[in-house]
């Protein structure tokens, strides 16, 4: 078993702003410290965004023209798609050009903000489906993904843009200077789809609760935020006081996988102005809830159903080798 293999379910301190790896701890009187932009509380109101979108890279002059060519749409690296999940090429095709979600209604796809885009999974999908979005805006953390969205997608989807969210992660994006949580570079009120697939199951805590703010900011007052979670009920578990509402895997590397309490979920969305209107239980036994949320006051809150789902093993996708964050960028 590897330092970063934890055996079993910690409960990790609910801040971990100023967390660091033991191995990067060079002494006890001079730690290495993560720098942080803290969450933004409640009480605090979040500049508003009123300028327009950053503008896209620019081609080079000998660059072809590849606007439209969907034919040439290339699928991520192997060694990319080890890191966000499935590595299938059918995760990554959309050859019926249907809708990416087809629980969600149409009307949503017209823009679209891609919070942990990766490698362009859904981008391409969403490329290739009919209707394609009007504007799509992908950040992550991972740069060299990032790159290769930009130079592979891009060129054939101009109106599909990526920008690294240059934030700390042990694994993706290491870097003792780098902050913690960024606000996002988008306008508020803007994109009428937020789309975090596998992200929250990432996050710490705190930084669950900045980014569940961030996505109700730049959300749409008629769009909808989709977002997968894993989740539990920490009423089984009387250890838990009201300021712990996560579980994590792994000391090392706290966000491999972050298990939330449910009704942590529900309760934070309601602060930031979100009902649940819409939840899809896991294929597999505790693994990722597809939770819908809307800032529409009319619309009924729907409660979580039982987790009936077999179950199985399913690793942390982490990839294959050690120097996982300057994938891409060789």
């Amino acid at each position: 078993m590897t330092a970063s293999r934890q055996s079993g379910i910690c409960i990790q301190p609910r801040n971990l702003r100023c967390w660091c790896p033991p191995r990067q701890r060079a002494s006890a009187a001079a730690p290495v410290v993560v720098r942080s932009a803290s969450p933004v509380p409640a009480s605090v109101v979040i500049p508003a965004f009123n300028s327009p979108l950053p503008e896209p890279q620019k081609q080079p002059e000998e660059a072809p023209d590849l606007r439209g060519r969907f034919d040439l749409l290339p699928f991520p690296p192997l060694e990319m798609r080890k890191l966000v999940g499935p590595t299938e090429l059918e995760a990554f095709d959309n050859p019926k050009r249907q809708l990416v979600y087809p629980w969600l209604p149409e009307e949503v796809y017209e823009r679209v903000f891609d919070f942990g885009c990766g490698c362009g999974r859904v981008a391409r999908q969403l490329i290739l489906q009919n209707p394609c979005p009007k504007a799509y805006v992908g950040v992550d953390l991972h740069a060299g993904m990032i790159r290769w969205c930009q130079e592979n997608l891009q060129p054939i989807a101009p109106h599909f843009r990526f920008f690294h969210h240059d934030v700390f992660n042990t694994r993706f994006n290491p870097g003792p200077d780098k902050p913690s949580t960024m606000l996002f570079p988008v306008p508020n009120s803007h994109f009428t789809l937020v789309n975090a697939l596998s992200v929250f199951t990432h996050l710490t805590q705190d930084h669950a609760l900045h980014y569940l703010r961030e996505c109700a900011r730049v959300l749409h007052p008629e769009g909808l935020l989709h977002a997968s979670w894993f989740l539990f009920d920490k009423g089984d578990f009387p250890m838990f006081d009201e300021s712990n509402n996560a579980l994590y895997v792994s000391y090392v590397h706290p966000g491999d996988a972050v298990i939330f309490d449910q009704n942590w979920v529900r309760s934070t969305a309601r602060e930031m102005g979100l009902t649940i209107c819409k939840i899809i239980p896991p294929r597999i036994r505790g693994h990722q809830w597809l939770v819908t949320m809307t800032s529409k006051s009319s619309v009924a809150e729907v409660n979580f159903p039982p987790d009936t789902a077999p179950r199985a093993s399913v690793p942390v996708p982490v990839g294959s080798r050690r120097d996982s964050a300057k994938i891409g960028l060789g």
